[in-house]
């Protein structure tokens, strides 16, 4: 049973326990495991224990932020959820989860997005599915480029280059729902994946960043004369140019890559550059879950078409957080959006459990959609006026945490 459970941030005392815990849940050596939980921080750590017993359960928080909209949301994600074998089925992780989610409301969190590795844990406290994220293949000698893709310069990344990078990047990605505003944690993990240091390159045209990438070489196992995939940590066109420029200079390790291998959503614009689309391959898809930690403040943090006007209310249930409870009338204007507790006048409610609201929010289905799965309730105006608000793409995540 979860009964007397404790939970609390991790110490150096728990160091060795929560590398074994995460060892036993993912089958990660101690070595790299250690190298990980230090890397990431043990200040991000939080454990479950009972009284003068060691941790039965861990987790990762990463303050990272999402966009959607157009704007980033204040979103903290979940990894390395682990679970003492001898313990599971016992509903610690869920009590685990339930106090983390808690916990974030009280500090201002509006949304937590993570990974599952299974589905029917998340769902319990609230997640449920937001978006794609993909691993691409593509074979580094058919990505073609011409001497033209060529001609912007490449070169190594210097240090004072970051603040231009990460300006960049936000400007570019933050229209594309699901992506991450990368904050610390995701760019140390560009510049150092689990614990292997990365090349980092830039496009810089008279201080204009047109182009990144950040690649690993590392063995390819179905390829048994020694030549390298080409995994990307980060992999950016910010401008036409900067993207042909980018696929060029994949395509210049053809001569020891096999492949270039890189995270991405189905709908990444780099494809769209590619001269043919048999040439790149999905080798591995999942979806990632958000949930609302904080239905307000996510309501009015994220952004809206800006030619779009309206009002609209939503009738929320939530099972664990009582402040999510209740009635919000989302008046959108000019791109912003701005909440009412309470019906605004003659404004028919969508109803939906706030679990149900994550892929209306995220727009990875519509609210109409959402009503004929009967996950939700609402006239047929305000269900279509909800879905214009929150549509902006497929969202998608382009790396993994």
């Amino acid at each position: 049973m979860s009964g007397g459970l404790t939970y609390r941030e991790m110490t150096e005392a728990d160091a060795g326990r929560v590398c074994t815990l995460i060892g036993q849940a993912f089958g990660m050596p101690g070595e790299s495991c250690d190298r990980w939980v230090r890397f990431a921080g043990l200040d991000r750590f939080r454990v479950v224990h009972r009284v003068g017993e060691e941790p039965s359960g861990c987790l990762l928080i990463a303050d990272i932020g999402q966009h959607f909209g157009g704007r980033a949301v204040s979103m903290e994600g979940v990894a390395g959820v682990a679970v003492a074998p001898e313990a599971r089925g016992k509903g610690i992780g869920a009590h685990m989860m339930r106090a983390m989610l808690l916990d974030m409301h009280r500090r201002g969190v509006a949304l937590s997005t993570l990974y599952p590795a299974t589905q029917v844990l998340y769902r319990r406290v609230g997640y449920e599915q937001a978006g794609f994220a993909n691993v691409m293949r593509l074979n580094a000698s058919t990505i073609g480029a011409t001497r033209e893709d060529r001609s912007a310069e490449i070169r190594p990344v210097r240090e004072e280059d970051w603040p231009r990078i990460v300006s960049a990047y936000r400007e570019a990605y933050a229209e594309m729902n699901g992506t991450l505003e990368r904050r610390t944690y995701i760019w140390d993990r560009v510049r150092n994946w689990r614990g292997e240091k990365t090349d980092c390159f830039v496009i810089d045209d008279g201080g204009r960043i047109e182009g990144f990438v950040a690649v690993l070489m590392r063995a390819d196992a179905a390829d048994p004369s020694g030549r390298k995939e080409v995994f990307c940590t980060a992999v950016h066109g910010f401008t036409a140019r900067g993207a042909r420029r980018v696929l060029a200079f994949l395509n210049d390790y053809s001569s020891m890559g096999t492949d270039v291998v890189f995270y991405c959503g189905p709908a990444n614009p780099l494809l769209l550059l590619l001269p043919e689309q048999r040439w790149h391959r999905q080798a591995f898809g999942e979806v990632w879950m958000t949930r609302i930690v904080d239905v307000e403040k996510a309501l009015v943090q994220r952004g809206y078409p800006a030619g779009l006007s309206g009002t609209v209310a939503f009738d929320v249930a939530d099972d664990l957080i009582e402040e999510n409870n209740g009635v919000f009338t989302l008046e959108v204007s000019g791109g912003v959006g701005r909440v009412k507790r309470g019906a605004a006048g003659a404004t028919r409610a969508i109803g939906v459990h706030v679990r149900d609201l994550v892929p209306m929010y995220s727009g990875l289905h519509s609210p109409t959609i959402m009503a004929r799965l009967g996950r939700a309730t609402g006239p047929a105006s305000a269900l279509a006026l909800a879905g214009a608000m929150f549509a902006a793409g497929t969202p998608a995540m382009e790396e993994h945490f």
